[in-house]
């Protein structure tokens, strides 16, 4: 008999793989930098390092500040949910192509930035190729509905435009250049989703939603129907206890 591998058979068993294994190495990043913090240099993105490979390394970095452990937690949560969300509907090369993509794509135009603007702020973590995620998720499923807190619904749109207006401010604090140079893998994500720009080398895709797309706004309509047709009957049921409250108080006149 032959030992079974049980990470290999979850992984195959996933709908996200690529994704699992990425905020795996996410984790491993942090609790190494947390341990030791010289491996910051060695993994985090500075413009003015000597290290190639830290073009597409940094999202594996981390600042080793174990305060921000919630952020770290809920940022790998949503790149859980967003990130399965686009691995299902390209492929896991694909997929992995356009991480790293949109990875360098950020530590190029930050590596530029220095020698232009002057600029040496360096990229820890995965915030950045995660916000430019969430831009390519946002413009394929520009009407599903997302409830913050369980309370709060957003679209898609909305929640592209929060991230852009994130990204611009975080970022361009307190140079705000640098804020326009951190939307250039956003917009190149944007670019990618909406057909404009070739993925990958592929042609490009149509402007037609996916299929995940349309199965999603297929929910968001049944469930705004269901919402109105509850109102409806409630306005109804109002309406009617109304007229029979009227009628029981026209009997008493009477």
């Amino acid at each position: 008999m032959s030992a079974r591998n049980p990470l290999g058979t979850y992984l195959q068993a996933s709908d996200r793989p690529v994704t699992l294994i990425l905020i795996a190495l996410m984790i491993l990043g942090f609790l190494v930098t947390w341990f030791a913090s010289g491996f910051l240099s060695v993994l985090a993105f500075f413009p003015s390092s000597t290290h190639p490979w830290t073009f597409l390394t940094y999202p594996f970095s981390s600042s080793g500040n174990g305060a921000g452990l919630v952020f770290f937690l809920l940022l790998l949560y949503w790149f859980y949910w967003v990130g399965g969300d686009v691995e299902r509907e390209l492929d896991a090369k694909r997929y992995l192509l356009l991480f790293f993509e949109l990875t360098l794509v950020a530590s190029l135009s930050f590596w530029l930035a220095q020698r232009v603007l002057g600029s040496s702020t360096p990229l820890i973590g995965a915030d950045l190729p995660i916000a430019a995620f969430t831009v390519y998720w946002a413009t394929r499923n520009p009407r599903r509905i997302i409830m913050i807190c369980g309370l709060i619904p957003l679209s898609g749109k909305l929640i592209g435009f929060f991230d852009v207006l994130l990204v611009f401010f975080g970022y361009g604090t307190p140079y705000p250049p640098l804020g326009v140079v951190a939307l250039i893998p956003l917009a190149l994500a944007f670019g990618h989703a909406s057909g404009r720009i070739p993925l990958l080398g592929l042609p490009a895709s149509s402007r037609r939603p996916s299929k995940v797309a349309k199965a999603n706004e297929r929910r968001n309509q049944a469930y705004y129907d269901d919402v109105q047709r509850r109102s409806k009957e409630r306005e109804e049921r109002e309406r009617l206890r109304k007229l029979f409250e009227g009628s029981l108080k026209d009997d008493d006149e009477a």
